[in-house]
C-alpha cells in the first residue's frame, strides 16, 4: 500500500477493512516527513472551564480475563477502572480500523497472570502493628511521600491491610502493606504495536489518529491544540523506531 501522510480517515478505512495495513516502510516514510514539516500554529486552550457532574460509579470492578478467563474483583472502583478500560479498548479499535497493527494488553488486571504482589504506603500513624486502620478513611500513596499520587482511599469497616516487612532505607514515618485493590494496574495497561509493548499515555490514541490522519495537530480536553510534530519522540516510542 503506498500512501501519503496526508490521506484522509475514510480512504485509510477502506483500505484497512481491505485488509492493507501500514508496513514498516510506509510507517518510517511518515516519521521522515513529520520530522521535516514545520511546527503548525496551535490554539491555547480556555484559562477555566466547567466541569461536568460525574455519573455514579459501582464501588468495585470486576475483570475477566480474555486469556484465562480468571475472574479478578478489585474491592475499590478507583479511578472509574472500568471507564478507563472500556475507552483504550475503543481506541485500539478504532487505531486497528485505521490500518495499525496494534492491540491492548490488559493482562496488568488479572491476577493469575500477573501474580506480582503490588504494595503502596500508608503513613505509619494510621496503621497498628496487626494492620488495623487508626482512622476511619485513610489514603494509600505510589511513594512514600505526602506529595505522590493517592491510589485511593480505605475504609475502616474492609478490615486490616497486611503489613509488609521494612526494606533497607524505609522511613519509619511510612509502612509498607500490601495493595488492597491494586488501583494502580489500570495504570499499567500497554499497547502492543507492531510487536512491541508500551505502557498506555492518556493521549496516545489521539496522538497516532492524528499522525496516521494526515493532521499538523490534535486537540486536548477543553479545546487546546497540540502539534503533531511535538509527540514525535512518543509516536517512535509507540512505533517501535529508536527516539531521535
Amino acid at each position: 500500500m503506498k500512501m501519503k501522510i496526508g490521506v484522509g480517515v475514510a480512504v485509510l478505512s477502506a483500505l484497512a477493512a481491505e485488509g492493507k495495513d501500514f508496513d514498516r516502510d510506509e510507517l518510517n516514510a511518515m516519521l521522515d516527513k513529520l520530522a521535516a514539516s514545520p511546527e503548525p500554529k496551535v490554539r491555547r486552550g480556555p484559562q477555566a472551564t466547567c466541569y461536568k457532574m460525574a455519573m455514579p460509579q459501582p464501588e468495585r470492578f470486576e475483570y475477566v480475563c480474555k486469556k484465562c478467563g480468571t475472574h479478578t474483583v478489585y474491592p475499590e472502583n478507583v479511578n472509574q477502572m472500568a471507564n478507563t478500560l472500556a475507552r483504550y479498548r475503543d481506541d485500539a479499535a478504532k487505531l486497528k480500523a485505521l490500518g495499525l497493527d496494534i492491540a491492548l494488553d490488559e493482562s496488568v488486571l488479572c491476577q493469575k497472570c500477573n501474580p506480582t504482589q503490588d504494595f503502596c504506603w500508608i503513613n505509619a500513624k494510621y496503621i497498628s502493628e496487626t494492620g488495623e486502620l487508626l482512622g476511619d478513611n485513610v489514603n494509600l500513596r505510589v511513594e512514600p511521600k505526602l506529595e505522590s499520587q493517592v491510589l485511593g482511599s480505605v475504609r475502616k469497616y474492609r478490615g486490616p491491610l497486611k503489613r509488609l516487612p521494612a526494606q533497607q532505607g524505609d522511613s519509619k514515618e511510612w509502612v509498607r502493606v500490601e495493595s488492597p485493590f491494586k488501583a494502580d494496574s489500570i495504570y499499567k495497561l500497554a499497547w502492543v504495536i507492531n510487536g512491541k509493548k508500551t505502557t498506555v499515555q492518556s493521549y496516545d490514541a489521539k496522538i497516532l489518529n492524528a499522525f496516521l490522519t494526515g493532521q499538523e495537530k490534535w486537540t486536548r480536553q477543553f479545546g487546546e491544540e497540540v502539534s503533531v510534530k511535538g509527540a514525535l519522540p512518543r509516536i517512535r516510542e509507540l512505533l517501535g523506531e529508536p527516539k531521535k
